[in-house]
């Protein structure tokens, strides 16, 4: 049986962009086929009774240093999180499960679809 990583991520994350960055090394290291499966965090937050970390001040500027310390260290271009973040994000994220035409192959990530 093949190995295979799911990956799971959200277009609204952060953390799922810096993640998305090294998952494909990753799945070449261990020899595994990769599978990018879309969810909606926002979602998963609310049935599991939990909050965005952003919703919390606290969180919210601890969240930022981490982001940017995480970015640096990957040599990844800084970011700006966009006017509003988070609110109205889990509607775009929502793109991800609409029937869609692939113009790759199965093992492409989403930046190379379309």
């Amino acid at each position: 049986m093949a190995k295979v990583l799911e990956f799971f991520f959200d277009y609204s994350s952060p953390y799922s962009y810096l993640a998305s960055t090294r998952v494909e090394a990753v799945v070449r290291r261990a020899g595994a086929d990769l599978r990018w499966r879309p969810l909606l965090l926002g979602a998963l937050f609310k049935e599991s009774g939990n909050t965005s970390p952003a919703s919390n001040i606290f969180k919210a500027r601890y969240m930022l240093k981490d982001l940017f310390d995480w970015t640096r260290h990957y040599d990844l271009p800084d970011f700006v999180l966009p006017e509003g973040f988070p609110s109205g994000w889990s509607r775009m994220s929502a793109v991800a499960f609409l029937p869609l035409p692939t113009l790759c192959t199965a093992k492409c990530s989403p930046r190379e679809k379309m």
